[in-house]
């Protein structure tokens, strides 16, 4: 059994491969896929051969964003198969009094994972909102400290404080804009009006509206901030 907090706390099977996912293969997954377009100049020939070779090259780097997914999917199998991160979720037919369960890593590994909507079907058995909890504490390189923020803990509030609790993080995960806020010390305006007009830490956008920060990536932006007088 598992509370429902830190249940919450956990990601998406989708978000997991950003969270969890290796770097550099979110990197590749993330360029931009562009065709580059034909001199306004060029002749009819020109301009189908330049039309043909952009759809072929719209279509390998297609094929690459896919075939980086299949090996994002893999890498996350693989840390489940490990036990560094464990899958919580409900099994269906859910009822309303029913909590979330830990669901075995043999059942997890043989069954159709739904990525998209955090399912999974397994013979006879079915689970919904299905989440991804580590099991291990990630190890950081290089120990972060805010006025405010204290040292340990981890992403979430504790009960007895108002207080962001932070333990090691891992400086390659992604979080969301409020635990990059609460990191950094500042408001979610804050970040959003960087994201506008610019200036503020680099940000990843998956999709049309899943913005994530790399926590090193905010650690190195904080650093930078330093100043040694207020005419800086």
């Amino acid at each position: 059994m598992i509370s429902e907090s830190d249940y919450l706390n956990g990601s998406t099977l989708w978000d997991s491969i950003f969270n969890f996912g290796s770097s550099k293969l979110i990197e590749i997954y993330q360029e931009r896929i562009e065709i580059k377009r034909p001199d306004a100049d060029a002749g009819v020939g020109e301009l189908l051969n330049g039309a043909i070779h952009g759809l072929l090259e719209l279509q390998n780097k297609s094929d690459r964003r896919q075939k980086t997914l299949e090996m994002l999917e893999r890498d996350i199998i693989a840390q489940i198969r490990n036990g560094d991160l464990s899958a919580y979720g409900y099994q269906e037919p859910r009822k309303i009094e029913d909590s979330p369960i830990k669901i075995p890593i043999d059942i997890f590994l043989s069954g159709e994972i739904g990525w998209s909507n955090s399912e999974l079907k397994s013979k006879s058995l079915e689970f919904s909102g299905i989440r991804l909890l580590s099991d291990s504490e990630p190890e950081i390189t290089k120990k972060i400290e805010y006025a405010g923020i204290p040292k340990s803990g981890n992403l979430a509030h504790s009960k007895k404080s108002n207080k962001l609790n932070l333990s090691e993080l891992n400086p390659d995960q992604y979080i969301d804009e409020k635990q990059a806020s609460e990191l950094l010390g500042v408001a979610v305006k804050t970040l959003q009006g960087y994201r506008v007009r610019g200036g503020g830490p680099e940000f990843s956008k998956f999709g049309a509206k899943m913005v994530r920060y790399q926590v090193a990536v905010l650690m190195r932006w904080a650093e930078s901030q330093k100043k040694k007088s207020t005419s800086c």
